[in-house]
C-alpha cells in the first residue's frame, strides 16, 4: 500500500481544486497497489469526494491528514506552473515516471437520461472562450439538441438555452447531486460537448468521446485577469490535447472561421 496526501480547496482558492485531485489519480493508478488518500480540506469538500473516490477500486483508505502523519508521496509537491505539460503530466513528475495517458476511472454503473436522450452538454459560467459560437456550432455540425440533456447549475442551464435560444422542453436539465451521479450521468453518455471544468476532467479519466470548446489565445489573458488566476492556470491552449485522445476534438474557435486546436 502508498500513502499519498494531497491538499485542495474551494474554486476561489489559490490552490488545488477537486479537478486536479481528479488528475492526479491517473498517476496514483498507475502505482499498480492498494492507495491510501489523505486529504487537507474543508470538512464539506471532504464529504463532497469521500464516495467518489472509495468507489474506484485502487483506493482502499480516504481520510483527512493529521500534520506529522507519515506518507510516502505528497501531491502537493506536483509543479502546476509547468506550462509545458497537462495537469495529468505533473503529477508523475514528482517521482519523474512517465505518464500514463490511457482512462483511469471506473464507473460500472449506466443510467438512462431523461426523455431516452443519449448525449450530454456542459458549459459553467467561467472559463469561456469568446470565440466559440455554440448556436453556430450545434446548427453548422448538425448536431440533434433534442437527442441531448444539460448538466450543470440551473443558472448554468438558463444561461445556455438562452445563448442558444431554445426552450426546456427542446433540451431538459439532468441535475446531479453528488460527484458520483456526475461520474455515472458523463460514463452513461454516448458523447459528450463540454469545455474546461471538472466534467472535462471526469470525461477524460473514464475515456467518453468529447468535443470541447477549448480556451481561446485571443481572449486567454483577459481570462486570467477577470478570474485572478493563479500562475498554472495559464497552461497552453492544447494542455488537454497533451493527452493525445483520437476520440476528443478540441475547437480553440468555432464562429465561422474555424480553428481545430491541435
Amino acid at each position: 500500500m502508498k500513502r499519498f496526501k494531497h491538499t485542495i480547496g474551494e474554486p476561489s482558492e489559490n490552490c488545488a481544486h477537486v479537478g486536479d485531485l481528479v488528475w492526479s489519480m491517473s498517476y496514483i493508478r498507475s502505482h499498480k497497489c492498494d492507495a491510501a488518500i489523505y486529504l487537507t480540506c474543508s470538512d464539506k469538500l471532504f464529504d463532497r469526494v469521500y464516495d467518489f473516490l472509495v468507489d474506484q477500486p485502487y483506493i482502499c483508505t480516504v481520510d483527512k491528514y493529521t500534520p506529522g502523519q507519515a506518507i510516502d508521496i505528497d501531491l502537493d509537491e506536483a509543479e502546476r506552473d509547468m506550462i509545458d505539460m497537462s495537469l495529468l503530466d505533473i503529477y508523475y513528475q514528482i517521482t519523474n515516471e512517465q505518464p500514463n495517458h490511457e482512462p483511469w476511472l471506473f464507473c460500472n454503473k449506466n443510467i438512462q437520461l431523461p426523455h431516452n436522450r443519449t448525449n450530454l452538454i456542459y458549459r459553467n459560467t467561467n472559463y469561456r472562450n469568446n470565440l466559440f459560437d455554440w448556436k453556430y456550432f450545434i446548427k453548422n455540425e448538425g448536431i440533434d439538441i433534442t437527442n441531448c440533456c444539460f448538466i450543470g447549475a440551473e443558472h448554468e442551464y438558463i444561461q445556455f438555452i438562452l445563448t442558444i435560444g431554445v426552450t426546456r422542453s427542446k433540451l431538459p436539465h439532468y441535475q446531479t447531486k453528488t460527484l458520483t451521479d456526475l461520474l455515472v450521468a458523463i460514463n452513461s453518455a454516448e458523447h459528450f460537448y463540454t469545455h474546461p471544468g471538472l466534467p472535462l476532467v471526469l470525461a477524460h479519466g473514464l475515456g467518453v468521446d468529447m468535443t470541447v470548446e477549448n480556451r481561446s489565445r485571443l481572449n486567454m489573458d483577459r481570462w486570467i485577469c477577470k478570474m485572478g488566476a493563479p500562475d498554472y492556470m495559464s497552461l497552453p491552449i492544447n494542455y488537454h490535447n497533451i493527452l493525445n485522445r483520437t476520440n476528443c476534438i478540441y475547437y480553440e474557435q468555432y464562429n465561422g472561421n474555424t480553428i481545430e486546436t491541435i
